[in-house]
């Protein structure tokens, strides 16, 4: 009896250390894999870190596609191609997950470029917009300058400061000088 007691409790506890890695081993994977296609940025090793992104990329690692974009905007470890980039930042964008904000400002940015004929100011002021919505203060220090300008959008100061104030409060010093600059100017009316 205490032998079939004890051999049910192991059979249990097995179940359970399975279920565990069933529910919790493929992100842990994932992220180890993912881990794979970065470390060789951080290295600066990006012929290395292209192929590795490229692998993981193909396999579906939504992490692995927006590095990808950023390699390929850069030149790094590959061809410059900004419409490769593109290509892998909307993929990242498209799939509305926890990466969407900076996949919004990667692609402010990269329309952004003068050198991207694709791009423009509206489609930059759009994703500026986009990431700046979801609380990425970089991106709210873009649009609210692209507001001040009336570049990719129509001029609107008060939305600016909006944006500006957004950023500043989260600790933005370029939010914060704007926001001066701002207010000089209409001291100077």
């Amino acid at each position: 009896m205490i032998r079939i007691s004890r051999l049910l409790r192991l059979c249990v506890i097995a179940a359970l250390i399975l279920l565990l890695l069933w529910i919790y081993a493929p992100p842990f994977m994932d992220t180890l894999r993912d881990n794979a296609c970065m470390q060789p940025v951080a290295k600066k090793k990006y012929v290395e870190a292209f192929k590795g992104c490229s692998k993981r990329a193909q396999e579906g690692s939504l992490p692995a596609r927006l590095m990808l974009g950023k390699l390929y905007e850069d030149g790094r470890g590959t061809l410059q191609d900004y419409a490769k980039a593109e290509e892998n930042y909307l993929a990242v964008a498209n799939a509305r997950d926890q990466l969407y904000t900076v996949a919004a400002l990667s692609l402010g940015d990269l329309y952004k470029r003068p050198d991207f004929e694709k791009g423009g100011p509206e489609k930059s002021a759009y994703w500026y917009r986009q990431a700046a919505d979801n609380g990425d203060k970089q991106a709210q220090v873009q649009y609210g300058a692209m507001l001040i300008l009336g570049h990719g959008v129509i001029k609107n100061i008060p939305l600016a400061k909006t944006y500006l104030e957004k950023a500043a409060l989260a600790g933005d010093g370029n939010a914060k000088t704007l926001l001066e600059q701002l207010k000089n100017k209409e001291k100077a009316k």
